[in-house]
């Protein structure tokens, strides 16, 4: 009996540990893991959250795969954050004493102008941005956003009162920073 493209999927991923993205059709819902054990009905993966955690054993009916992705960007940096990480258990969490008398975004925004150690999350309009503040004035600032593999997407200037909150050192920026220098030593 000739194996189909499922079990050489699975067979590679159980015996080599490769990461597949199992995408469901029900919702908006996908696991990324590698295979444990499958037979003709079911699959079932060592899943593991965005950030690279074990996140417990999933099974999935074949009847409710809607495709699997066997190789992308996003694979390869999941792969990085299973292997390192150690990054999420970080608590260098960074705290600055607000001013009574000055602008707080401002004052946020100059303490990490041009520091490429920290991803600051910044919200904007309703939007949501990560990446790092390259300058600023009293009026607008120079930001360079990081996508959720580590890669500088746009740089932008916004108006600094569209911001109505800063987060400094949040998992999801940890987890885009981690992948950020990895790429840049690639």
């Amino acid at each position: 009996m000739e194996l189909d493209l499922y079990d050489k999927i699975f067979i590679d991923s159980k015996q080599n540990k490769r990461l597949l993205h199992i995408e469901k059709y029900s919702g908006n819902i996908a696991f990324c893991g590698y295979v444990l054990s499958y037979n003709s009905k079911a699959v079932q993966i060592q899943h593991f959250t965005r950030y690279g955690k074990d996140d417990g054993v999933v099974t999935i009916q074949y009847s409710d795969i809607k495709y699997i992705i066997v190789e992308n960007e996003y694979l390869q940096s999941m792969k990085y954050l299973i292997d390192n990480n150690s990054f999420a258990d970080n608590n260098n969490n960074s705290v600055l004493p607000l001013e009574n008398s000055g602008d707080w975004i401002i004052q946020v925004l100059t303490e990490y102008k041009g520091d490429r150690s920290v991803v600051l999350g910044i919200m904007i309009d309703g939007d949501w941005y990560l990446g790092f503040v390259n300058d600023l004035d009293e009026s607008f600032f120079s930001f360079s956003e990081l996508d959720r593999n580590g890669t500088l997407i746009d740089t932008c200037i916004y108006k600094i009162n569209d911001i109505s909150s800063i987060h400094i050192n949040e998992l999801e920026g940890k987890k885009r920073l981690m992948l950020y220098n990895w790429r840049k030593k690639s």
